[in-house]
């Protein structure tokens, strides 16, 4: 709860919809801190410009790398994608039915899960863990599954192939350090809340600051939170608090804590052997 906490902005107009995505086309490390950089600062309370961003590296990225520009990154709004190179099919320009493959490297392959990511079938509190990524034939890279380990551990977000196509092993940030940072729908989930607070509230500004208006504000949140754990984006919330500032008088002060609805990653199951039962 305490790491979940968030100042939620309420005095300007937000978005009904899934926080902005970036994807630079550019495997260049001084650009993908760039971004990240960028991803921070737009996403304060004065820019309101929530996003995440996607990043791949180029085909001769090692894993050692890749985890330390992962490291490097640190960030939970960064999603880096192994592997670095992977067939694409292309409809050539005849049609009919023919393709053409062709290796593409990391930032197209970020580029593909972003869209995933977009998919109107995919909520900001879908994970996109077992999820496919179509239009690839395969992965022109393969690591052992210790390496991928490594690489997941140290927040890289990894491919696999599945019959013709991939599909997402680990879908994480670049912030492995607990579990909401390294959960990107952690992050979204946030977003959309804060989102969600900007455009339910906005009918409060300029109205006359008396005691009832924030009875009223409290209603309108309890109603939004309890709207956003009913839709299983929020997994609770608590200690909602709407007081006047002491030291404005224009300003309402809302505090709460909120739970982001995880999901599933693994499943232990324990086995006791007898010879009888």
């Amino acid at each position: 709860y305490t790491s979940a906490l968030q100042t939620l902005t309420t005095a300007l107009p937000g978005s009904n919809s899934k926080a902005g995505v970036i994807v630079p086309l550019s495997t260049s490390l001084t650009v993908q801190q760039a971004l990240s950089r960028q991803l921070i600062t737009q996403a304060q309370i004065r820019n309101r410009g929530e996003a995440i961003g996607f990043v791949g590296f180029n085909q001769f990225t090692t894993p050692t790398l890749a985890r330390q520009y992962a490291q490097s990154l640190a960030n939970s709004r960064v999603v880096a994608v192994a592997p670095f190179y992977a067939a694409l099919q292309l409809p050539t320009q005849d049609a009919n039915g023919v393709y053409e493959v062709i290796g593409v490297t990391g930032e197209f392959i970020a580029a593909a899960l972003a869209g995933l990511n977009l998919n109107t079938a995919n909520d900001v509190a879908t994970s996109l863990t077992n999820q496919n990524l179509v239009g690839f034939t395969q992965l022109l890279q393969r690591y052992d599954d210790p390496t991928k380990d490594l690489m997941a551990g140290s927040g890289i977000t990894v491919l696999e192939e599945n019959n013709g196509a991939l599909y997402v092993r680990d879908y994480l940030t670049t912030d492995p350090s607990n579990p909401i940072t390294s959960e990107p729908t952690s992050t979204t989930i946030v977003d959309y809340t804060r989102q969600q607070f900007r455009l339910g509230l906005k009918q409060f500004i300029a109205r006359k600051f008396t005691a009832h208006l924030l009875n009223d504000i409290t209603i309108v949140s309890n109603s939004i939170l309890t709207s956003l754990v009913g839709n299983e984006i929020l997994s609770a919330f608590a200690n909602l608090s709407v007081v006047a500032s002491p030291t404005d008088p224009t300003v309402a002060l809302v505090t709460v804590a909120i739970k982001p609805i995880f999901a599933l990653k693994y499943i232990q199951v324990t086995f006791s052997v007898a010879t009888q039962l």
